[in-house]
């Protein structure tokens, strides 16, 4: 399986992620399912620009 990683920057918008990961997603619904996607970014909270924010965590190991 290949792995994608989406870098979210401060300021990001939800318009600019949602093309990724609608592509990405639509693989593992009507596609091949050989993809998975992950998002990251530098800090634990992440603020957009629409004054919201989404916080990271850790994966489960």
């Amino acid at each position: 399986m290949k792995k994608v990683l989406l870098v979210l920057a401060g300021g990001f918008e939800t318009f600019e992620a949602s093309v990724f990961i609608d592509v990405i997603g639509w693989n593992l619904v009507e596609g091949d399912k050989s993809t998975e996607l992950f998002t990251c970014g530098l800090r634990k909270e992440i603020k957009k620009f629409i004054q919201s924010a989404i916080y990271c965590r850790l994966p489960d190991q």
